[in-house]
């Protein structure tokens, strides 16, 4: 019976899609719901990829990448409206913009195919993704990239939290570890890496396992929901992995408020103004807009 079940889940994913895969392209699903890809291709393995993540958590995907546009107000309400105004103070959607069009063919091949897989499951599978999410399709190449900012760049990195006034040390005394064991010290004289991220489970916080299997590449691990690609995982030579890292992810500046800009060696300048439209949904499902106004030194 169970392999029946992934025989109807492959049926599914090759009727279902606008661009298929090539022929032999398959997803094998474990008794712990971990999908094992196999594909010829990068971009079958992507779009597999995407297609997978989907089934698994297509509705926390797609509020994830409606935050990082800016629109979890629009589609989620008033309390998502901190995180939009973060989103466009760092001008995160504009330069995921830039960064698609910098990137390699064969990296936007890859960012294209995985997207493709999202839109294909929410086709295929209309009665599970809700209602309000649906409104977020289709998910974009920039999508990816945003949704990297927001989590890597402008939490990880640095956050709302720590960007405040405070003359003390940011650092906390607190993170992920990673452990590398050499040969001589592991009982099968083998080197070993242990994994062991100390996140919360839920959210932009969670993880999604897999096994990717294309024509050079054969990798296990997982990554965060929204991400096309493996964060903590191994292949067969190597394995890769996070560790805390205490550097100093952002400066804290003061300035001097005058004539409506700020000092500056001796003189005056001006602030560059840029004014960004925010949508948020009230309670009574209706959406207004209001005017957010950045202000950069």
């Amino acid at each position: 019976m169970k392999y029946k079940y992934i025989s109807i889940s492959i049926l599914i994913f090759f009727t279902g899609c606008n661009k298929l895969p090539e022929k032999g392209t398959e997803i094998l699903w474990d008794t712990y719901g971990v999908p094992h890809i196999f594909a010829k291709s990068h971009e079958d393995m992507f779009y597999a990829y995407g297609w997978s993540q989907m089934r698994n958590h297509g509705n926390l995907l797609l509020k994830l990448y409606a935050q990082a546009r800016g629109q979890g107000a629009e589609y989620f309400g008033n309390k998502y409206l901190k995180s939009d105004q973060w989103v466009y103070t760092h001008n995160v959607v504009e330069r995921s913009r830039e960064w698609l069009q910098l990137q390699g063919i064969e990296v936007r091949n890859m960012l294209e195919a995985f997207t493709e897989g999202i839109n294909a499951y929410a086709k295929s599978h209309p009665n599970e993704i809700d209602e309000v999410n649906k409104l977020i399709l289709p998910a974009k190449p920039e999508d990816c990239l945003a949704h990297f900012q927001r989590v890597v760049l402008f939490h990880f990195v640095t956050s709302p939290q720590d960007v405040k006034f405070n003359p003390g040390p940011m650092i906390k005394d607190r993170g992920s570890n990673t452990w590398a064991i050499g040969p001589s010290r592991s009982a099968s004289g083998n080197a070993m890496l242990m994994a062991n991220p100390h996140l919360p489970w839920f959210d932009m916080f969670t993880w999604f396992e897999a096994h990717t299997v294309s024509s050079d590449l054969n990798a296990y691990g997982a990554g965060f929901v929204g991400m096309p690609f493996l964060g903590i995982a191994f292949n067969d030579y190597l394995g890769w992995s996070h560790t805390n890292n205490v550097h100093d992810g952002q400066d804290l500046y003061e300035l001097i408020l005058k004539e409506g800009g700020y000092e500056w060696n001796g003189g005056v300048k001006s602030f560059d103004i840029r004014s960004e439209k925010i949508k948020i949904k009230d309670n009574d499902g209706k959406t207004q807009s209001m005017e957010f106004v950045i202000r950069e030194s």
